[in-house]
């Protein structure tokens, strides 16, 4: 029982770092969209035109790294030796979008409740 709140709240947690959006110009746009969808369409365009800049180049990949760790999470928290990538994944994740752009710290505050729900279970049941 201690496992099925922590991966279902993982699992939500993944949910949450996908489809968390925004109503811009009547059109809802998604963490996802920047992260699979239009970061790389811009940067194949940047790349044509001699253009790339590094600095977000660099950021978008950390934050597809941490994007896929945190799907892939739920599926692989029984496993982990080391526990702390629990809370530090979804750290990394929420600091590098609201990195990105300031409104996604916004936006993110769903995300950043079931990840202090998290914290708050995963100690619980460490203690125990």
């Amino acid at each position: 029982m201690k496992n099925f709140k922590i991966t279902s709240l993982l699992v939500i947690l993944g949910l949450l770092s996908l489809f968390t959006g925004i109503r811009i110009n009547g059109e809802y746009s998604f963490l996802y969209q920047y992260t699979f969808f239009a970061a790389p369409k811009m940067f194949y365009f940047d790349i044509i035109r001699h253009q790339l800049v590094w600095l977000m180049f660099i950021h978008w990949i950390l934050q597809f790294t941490t994007n896929v760790a945190l799907l892939l999470l739920p599926f692989i928290h029984n496993k982990l030796k080391n526990r702390k990538l629990i809370i530090y994944i979804p750290l990394l994740f929420g600091i590098l979008a609201s990195w990105y752009l300031t409104l996604f710290a916004f936006i993110l505050v769903p995300y950043l409740i079931v990840w202090i729900i998290l914290i708050i279970v995963n100690r619980i049941n460490n203690n125990s």
